[in-house]
């Protein structure tokens, strides 16, 4: 436990070895002058806590000494206890107080009184220092977490644009490479070169479309990601995603199938960058976990009032299938329900 200094200042010998008997204890230094002088300075040099300071001394007496320390920052917060042997009359007690002392003790010394008094500013002190470490604690931990959220924000910008720089760059030549293929497609082609234009393509959509997802999530993180809706040709969007993974289930021998309710409008308002990606991620797992049989895209009017659609999709497939218990699982980032799905 940290040692207490208590200054006892008083020009009588005799008035300070009474005091340090009284009380002299292992959690406390006493430190002890006659000369009001040097009292300032161990107070300046020294990390006095308490003082217990003679009211009447020669050259200087103890208010002039405690108005003194009261008024050098380095010295105010010096607990002062006057120690006085004149009248105990309310006019000396309040220009005690009022000079910047806590309490006061009258001459002759009750040793319980005393003690009692100084044990209960010791404790005051301990509590004070605790409090003031805590704070200190608490303002590097604050600077600590403000500094950490910097270099969080820091690196999520960079991050961002990274992602923003990286998706650009990539985007451009698939692009390309797309177009191409497009332009490709309306030349005279064998079968052989035809397919391995459709392979081109398909490759050179998925490519693209993990570029999207990567964007996205890295939207998500940012707070930054948007649905738009525009004017969508439903029926043209599922065949065209059927269409664009059909190689894949014919390479697995899988029938991939498109059963649309007759009922499903040509036009809704969607979001159909964002439902391409949904259903290109959903169908293209459902092929990639079904070693035989089907794929089917059912897509659902699940409810209609007025102008407003609701419409369902369902991906259906004879694959393994999912564990009632890992349903939840599948929704966490970076898991799979088991590994072999």
């Amino acid at each position: 436990m940290e040692k207490i200094n208590i200054l006892i200042v008083d020009d009588r010998p005799e008035n300070i070895i009474a005091l340090e008997a009284l009380l002299q204890r292992d959690d406390i230094n006493i430190i002890t002058t006659t000369n009001p002088n040097e009292a300032l300075r161990l107070s300046w040099e020294m990390d006095i806590a308490i003082a217990l300071v003679d009211v009447q001394m020669p050259e200087m007496d103890g208010f002039e000494l405690v108005e003194i320390l009261k008024s050098n920052p380095r010295t105010k917060d010096i607990l002062i206890i006057f120690v006085t042997a004149i009248s105990k009359e309310t006019k000396y007690a309040v220009k005690g107080l009022n000079t910047g002392a806590v309490d006061y003790l009258y001459k002759p010394l009750d040793p319980f009184v005393t003690s009692a008094k100084v044990d209960s500013f010791i404790q005051f002190v301990r509590s004070q220092r605790e409090v003031k470490k805590k704070n200190r604690e608490l303002e590097a931990y604050q600077k600590e977490l403000i500094q950490a959220k910097e270099l969080a924000e820091q690196g999520k910008r960079i991050k961002e644009n990274f992602l923003a720089n990286m998706s650009h760059e990539l985007r451009t030549p698939i692009n390309g490479i797309i177009g191409i293929a497009h332009l490709l497609e309306k030349t005279d082609l064998s079968e052989d070169q035809k397919e391995m234009i459709n392979l081109l393509e398909i490759s050179s959509n998925s490519l693209l479309g993990v570029i999207n997802d990567i964007l996205d999530l890295s939207k998500i993180e940012a707070g930054k990601f948007r649905i738009t809706r525009a004017e969508t040709d439903m029926p043209g969007l599922c065949n065209a995603v059927v269409n664009l993974l059909s190689i894949r289930a014919k390479e697995k021998k899988l029938e991939l199938i498109t059963e649309l309710d007759p009922d499903l409008p040509k036009h809704i308002m969607a979001d159909s960058l964002r439902l391409n990606q949904i259903l290109m991620n959903l169908i293209g797992n459902a092929i990639k976990f079904t070693s035989e049989g089907r794929v089917t895209l059912k897509v659902e009017v699940a409810d209609s009032k007025g102008n407003n659609v609701r419409l369902r999709f369902l991906v259906i497939d004879t694959g393994i299938g999912i564990a009632k218990e890992n349903t939840e699982k599948i929704f966490e980032t970076f898991e799979q329900a088991d590994d072999k799905t």
